[in-house]
């Protein structure tokens, strides 16, 4: 990270990783804030997906490419990569850091889709995206179908935004679903930013709402540590929180507190992952 790589140092870490034959000891790949554009992120995406090929089997565990310039073009081919059944990345990558990169709806869609492939991603950012109800409409399907993320930031930039009141009704919608889909369809989830998409006082329902389901998601993952006794276990963690505007700054604004989870019976211990306020 931060060694000012740019394209031609990005195409020729690319260009490495699909020549070298034995790679397996490549687990991480962290070329965050290297002003790294358009064309060297597709260098490094075709030799990223030369070298998680079937035959190679490169067990990259974790991709760090924030604070880069490369917009929704270099999102979409590595999420490419990750949907693609002659790939392994899908099969061992377990962080993808692409906050502040620009990406554009397609590009943070494209992320989102991906998830449903990833058998092992725990955590992914994407903050600094552009606000679109397709991006929330989208990471709540990818959530749907994927059973191992338990941090996600999608906290979108509004930045020379002037359309925000014109989406409200479909943000209310998709956030809606969004809660939905999280409440019926996933059990991992402990950590979530969403950032400006539920700073309107309005959403605190819907705040409330997924604040309950990542409480519940903490209690199954505390009773699930006990089960399994799992080393680093904390007895003094907490439970999942929702981060930013859906907290008690969003509450107080409507006059009344933070809605609380519905009454689970005597509280179990707390997960072995107790989130932080801004994790990424």
């Amino acid at each position: 990270a931060d060694n000012k790589l740019g394209d031609h140092g990005a195409a020729a870490i690319g260009g490495a990783l699909a020549a070298v034959s034995n790679v397996l000891r490549v687990t991480m790949l962290d070329l965050s804030r290297n002003g790294i554009q358009q064309e060297g992120i597709l260098a490094f995406t075709r030799g990223l997906r030369m070298c998680c090929s079937d035959d190679k089997m490169t067990p990259i565990m974790v991709i760090r490419l924030r604070g880069n310039a490369f917009g929704c073009e270099g999102a979409v081919a590595l999420a490419k990569i990750l949907k693609s059944r002659s790939n392994t990345l899908a099969k061992t990558l377990e962080e993808l850091d692409l906050g502040d990169c620009g990406l554009k709806e397609k590009g943070a869609t494209a992320i989102c889709e991906s998830w449903a492939m990833c058998s092992v991603l725990r955590a992914c950012s994407i903050d600094g995206s552009m606000m679109s109800p397709k991006i929330v409409k989208s990471s709540a399907a990818g959530l749907s179908e994927n059973t191992s993320l338990t941090r996600i930031d999608i906290s979108p930039s509004t930045a020379g935004l002037t359309e925000i009141e014109s989406m409200e009704a479909n943000l209310a919608y998709e956030l809606g679903s969004f809660a939905e889909a999280l409440k019926n369809h996933n059990t991992t989830l402990l950590t979530l930013n969403l950032g400006a998409y539920i700073s309107n006082p309005g959403a605190s329902q819907t705040a409330g709402s997924i604040q309950s389901t990542l409480m519940l998601n903490a209690r199954l993952a505390g009773m699930e540590a006990l089960h399994n006794k799992q080393p680093g276990y904390n007895d003094g963690g907490t439970t999942a929180s929702v981060l930013n505007a859906m907290s008690d700054a969003v509450a107080a604004a409507n006059g009344r507190s933070t809605p609380k989870p519905p009454d689970m019976g005597a509280p179990l211990p707390p997960p072995p992952i107790t989130p932080a306020l801004n994790p990424f």
